[in-house]
Order: structure tokens, then C-alpha cells, then sequence
């Protein structure tokens, strides 16, 4: 009888372990994040030429580093001013040139995680941020 109940004691435990997520995978976590928002706003129109920092707000927290290309005059380099919400969810990327407005009319184009850089943008358990591209159109 001591042998059956060792066995029971046993099972109790690895049924336990398991409906409590102990000893299963340590991230169960496989969804992907994606961008909730931006500002200016996709596809906006109109946007003040002095504009001098946007916005992209995410699904869930990231891990603070960061993959962009841009084209239409936001200039970035590697000295960009970059701040993160204290959440990590909401991304604040100003640019280098802001000593001078944008050029009249042009379309500002980001995409983050371009196919031709290092994947950086990634939520804290690890799951990648499809590419994502958005932009916005200066006034006059």
C-alpha cells in the first residue's frame, strides 16, 4: 500500500506542476506586437512642417531598442533622440534635423523593421514586430 500511495503523492505533483504552469515552457507568450497608433496620425495630411517628434504607440511593452528607416527628409542617426513611455508601450523618435522645418508638402515615410537591418523591435518576451510601415504628408 505505501507504493500506491508514493505513486499517487507523485502524480498529484506532476499534475500540479503542470496546471500551474510550473516546469511547462518558461514564455508561453507567442503573440506578436503590433503598432496600436501613431502621430501624426497614417495617412494624415497637412502636418505642421516644424513638426519635431512623432509618436508610435504598441500593443504591449517592448524592449526599448529600435530599427527605423525613414525617407522624405526625417533625418535619424545613431545619436537620435529616442524616449520610451515608462510602460514601454509608446515610442517618442525625434529627428536630427529639427533645427529646420520640413520641405513643403512631402510625404514622411517610417518603417520599422525594415527587410534590410537587424529586426530589433521585439515585446519583452522575445515575439518580433511584423515590418510595419506608416506616413504622413507636411503642409504647406
Amino acid at each position: 500500500m505505501k507504493i500506491n500511495r508514493t505513486i499517487f503523492v507523485w502524480i498529484f505533483i506532476a499534475a500540479l506542476w503542470t496546471i500551474t504552469g510550473c516546469g511547462g515552457a518558461a514564455n508561453s507568450d507567442t503573440t506578436k506586437p503590433y503598432v496600436v497608433s501613431t502621430v501624426p496620425a497614417n495617412g494624415s495630411t497637412g502636418v505642421a512642417r516644424n513638426t519635431q517628434q512623432i509618436q508610435i504607440v504598441f500593443s504591449e511593452a517592448m524592449t526599448g531598442a529600435v530599427s527605423v528607416n525613414t525617407s522624405g527628409g526625417w533625418a535619424l542617426s545613431n545619436t537620435t533622440p529616442v524616449q520610451w513611455s515608462s510602460d514601454k508601450t509608446t515610442l517618442f523618435l525625434s529627428r536630427d534635423n529639427s533645427s529646420s522645418d520640413l520641405s513643403p508638402n512631402t510625404p514622411i515615410t517610417f518603417t520599422l523593421n525594415p527587410a534590410n537591418r537587424n529586426f530589433s523591435f521585439t515585446d519583452l518576451s522575445g515575439n518580433m514586430l511584423d515590418t510595419y510601415t506608416f506616413s504622413f504628408t507636411t503642409g504647406n
